[in-house]
């Protein structure tokens, strides 16, 4: 049984981290309160989350012996918390989620100031498991 962490993270935007988890094909559960994640052996676990995904999509998408994944809301930080097995954490999952977060919320700002964007990676590969470079391109006409 692997043992769960909570990863602090800058996350503080729902919406760029609901299209972060959409863009990696995680499908996703949002809870109005915290619910217990479930781990490998399908057992309930003291961790709690509002965003959950399941085990089962993680197995599927990525890593085939995976406990579920969630996010939790920090008051004191006022950001995201991810809670993630040390299992799933070895398999570099956050630092995947992160980057495809940090890709959300960019274009989200530059499209917000009217900036055409054209990302110049597949999304398919922020699931590989080595470090990708992402080129994104902005354009405005003024």
């Amino acid at each position: 049984m692997s043992a769960y962490k909570r990863i602090k993270c800058k996350i503080v935007n729902k919406e760029c981290l609901l299209q972060a988890l959409d863009t990696l094909g995680l499908t996703h559960t949002v809870h109005a309160k915290p619910v217990a994640l479930t781990g490998y052996e399908g057992r309930l676990r003291n961790n709690t989350a509002e965003i959950v995904v399941s085990k089962s999509v993680l197995n599927k998408s990525f890593t085939g012996a995976s406990n579920d994944l969630g996010f939790i809301w920090n008051e004191e930080s006022s950001s995201y918390d991810m809670i993630c097995s040390d299992y799933d954490a070895a398999q570099k999952l956050p630092q995947r989620i992160l980057q495809a977060y940090a890709m959300s919320v960019i274009k989200k700002a530059a499209e917000a100031g009217h900036f055409t964007v054209k990302q110049a990676a597949d999304t398919s590969q922020l699931k590989q498991r080595q470090r990708q470079k992402v080129k994104i391109v902005f354009s405005k006409v003024i």
